[in-house]
């Protein structure tokens, strides 16, 4: 009818009792809307199968481990004016050394992908993310299918947006996708032309979407995410202070509304900016009850481990 997509599934859906007549007699297809409210659903299809070790985690019914990246000690360099800010840079740590060691952790721990958080990834550091991951796909390990190369600040003539960045496990690009709600900081807006589309990605036999951090809270409207039948949502975020509970508890509400409407499983990724000792970020890792207080996780390291059942 031009308003939904409609997408076979190559992994049939389980029927469960108490479910809609929906949810229970769509198991070989999905229904997406192709837009919701101002902004266009997009569909975009993985390259990268799963390789021999994935397939014998999922025969063997064991979970899909996902990696968590952070930096610790970053500080951002941020640009105010009377009314907006942008930020600008990245300091207090040395981000290919620990990028380079996060592909390979990826890699041992057999991560079908990996995500880092919200304004921590620089063009730079993308292209040399992109490196790493050609330079190793035949390397010792496990190659990710996809990583969600966290999201930066870019200007494009006159305008910036808040743009993440998808690619496939050899480094290539997958797509992009830019933040659409402003965040605001001390009474200052986010610089950012908002973003018009939300990426669907299509892998062997899941699908998934990822958020830029506002964009999936649970705030004044209802976030789009919760009318989206996938499996996965990835969701980048930094925090806008030391510790940032709030941001996460209302990340987890929608991470909630999905998991009960569609059985979604959710993964956010929040970096905390100039992290005191010890701490460097919190997760929400694929909780089973995302609302539930003890579903917040501190970190402490570089890379956390995230299995998904």
């Amino acid at each position: 009818d031009g308003r939904h997509y409609v997408i076979p599934h190559v992994r049939a859906i389980r029927a469960k009792l108490g479910k809609t007549l929906k949810r229970r007699a769509l198991h070989l297809f999905r229904v997406l809307p192709a837009r919701e409210g101002d902004r266009n659903i997009r569909l975009y299809r993985g390259k990268i199968p799963y390789n021999a070790e994935t397939r014998m985690r999922l025969k063997a019914g064991k979970p899909i481990n996902y990696g968590a990246a952070f930096f610790p000690k970053l500080q951002l360099e941020v640009l105010e004016t009377a009314s907006d800010f942008t930020v600008t840079g990245l300091n207090g740590y040395d981000a290919e050394s620990l990028i380079s060691s996060q592909v390979l952790q990826g890699r041992k721990e057999q991560c079908s992908a990996i995500i880092w958080g919200e304004l921590t990834m620089r063009q730079k550091d993308v292209t040399f993310l992109a490196t790493q991951l050609r330079d190793n796909f035949l390397s010792e390990g496990t190659s990710p299918q996809f990583v969600a190369a966290g999201s930066w600040h870019i200007k494009t003539g006159d305008e910036t947006r808040n743009i993440a960045t998808v690619l496939d496990g050899a480094g290539r690009p997958l797509l992009t996708y830019a933040k659409y709600m402003k965040y605001e900081w001390r009474g200052l807006y986010e610089a950012i032309v908002p973003g018009t589309e939300i990426p669907v990605l299509i892998s062997e036999d899941q699908m998934f979407t990822m958020s830029i951090c506002r964009d999936f809270l649970d705030e004044t409207t209802e976030p789009p995410f919760r009318k989206l039948h996938v499996d996965i949502a990835l969701v980048s975020s930094m925090a806008p202070s030391h510790p940032d509970n709030q941001t996460m508890i209302n990340h987890a509400v929608t991470a909630n509304v999905m998991k009960v409407r569609y059985g979604t499983r959710a993964l956010v990724v929040q970096q905390l900016p100039a992290p005191e000792k010890g701490m460097v970020g919190q997760v929400l890792s694929f909780p089973d009850k995302p609302v539930d207080p003890s579903a917040i996780l501190s970190v402490n390291d570089a890379f956390l481990t995230c299995p998904c059942v």
